[in-house]
């Protein structure tokens, strides 16, 4: 049996686990038009995809678009390139089928105090599965 939709509301995707904001708002289109308007505005302010429509369920749990579905384990990978300029890189990281692109946001970067991030650098990161690809919640510099 599909979960009941009872409301919507925002997600802080860089949050592990993403987080719900309050404001929530009942399941009808026009609330769902204001809550895109609203998320629109953040992660322009962010200059990333930090902000998604969350659906909230009569149990409590919610989806967001931009939430990673399932956290990992820590693993090893190298920075492909970060630009602190632009607000994110990229950490690839070996997969059971080759490289695996992870994205990583300048915010995520911060939240753990990782600074200075270079092309061939090695890092332990968290990362998960959302509906736009792989992205880093948690991240390291290896020693």
């Amino acid at each position: 049996m599909p979960k009941r939709a009872v409301a919507y509301g925002i997600a802080d995707s860089y949050n592990t686990p993403p987080t719900l904001m309050r404001g929530h708002k009942p399941p009808t289109s026009a609330a769902r038009q204001e809550l895109e308007a609203q998320v629109a505005t953040f992660n322009r302010r962010q200059g990333a995809k930090r902000y998604s429509i969350a659906t909230v369920f009569e149990d409590g749990t919610f989806e967001a678009a931009y939430s990673p579905s399932e956290v990992g384990d820590w693993t090893m990978g190298i920075v492909k390139w970060f630009s602190a300029t632009r607000g994110y890189g990229f950490v690839v990281i070996a997969a059971d089928d080759g490289e695996r692109d992870v994205f990583l946001h300048a915010a995520v970067a911060e939240k753990c105090g990782v600074k200075d991030l270079q092309p061939g650098d090695p890092v332990s990161i968290r990362y998960g599965k959302t509906s736009k690809g792989y992205v880093a919640v948690e991240v390291e510099q290896a020693q």
